[in-house]
């Protein structure tokens, strides 16, 4: 019997490493550029300047948002807590609704990032909407405001800088 839990132990173990060893892979795609571009190794804690800490916000926001990672497998990969990941996402928010800089460097590293996932940019079209609806009269723009959220059963949030 407790032969049988050491071997279902073990094959968790294996299982625990295979991820963290595929999370280190995809991870190290976005990171190796980072460091080759700017030579700060977002893996040290010492150094905490702005630009550093603003560059590890993008990575880990990338990381969790876009790739889908857990928080503890990005701390791991950054010897950090999960938490301290998770204080980096939402700070990214933050600073990218309200820091233009920060905003356009969050901007440059993702379209980065996208590029080597293959992607294209997601919001290509965003400008061209911003336009357009800025030519609406106030009263169609509440119609088209209905329209979505009657299509879409507010499964999204309509932004009210685009409107």
């Amino acid at each position: 019997m407790e032969t049988n839990n050491n071997s279902k132990e073990s094959i968790r173990q294996k299982q625990a490493d295979s991820i963290t060893q595929v999370t280190s892979r995809i991870l190290d795609q976005y990171y190796k550029p980072i460091f080759e571009e700017t030579s700060w190794d977002l893996k040290e804690q010492e150094g905490r300047f702005r630009a550093k800490i603003n560059l590890l916000k993008i990575f880990c926001k990338y990381a969790r948002f876009d790739l889908k990672l857990s928080l503890s497998g990005i701390g791991r990969y950054l010897n950090r807590d999960h938490a301290t990941v998770l204080y980096h996402c939402r700070t990214y928010d933050n600073l990218y609704n309200f820091d233009e800089e920060f905003r356009n460097l969050a901007k440059l590293w993702r379209m980065k990032f996208k590029g080597y996932d293959g992607l294209d940019n997601e919001d290509k079209h965003l400008d061209t909407l911003k336009k357009e609806i800025k030519k609406l009269t106030e009263e169609q723009r509440l119609e088209v405001i209905s329209f979505i959220q009657s299509k879409y059963l507010n499964q999204i949030n309509v932004n009210a800088e685009i409107l």
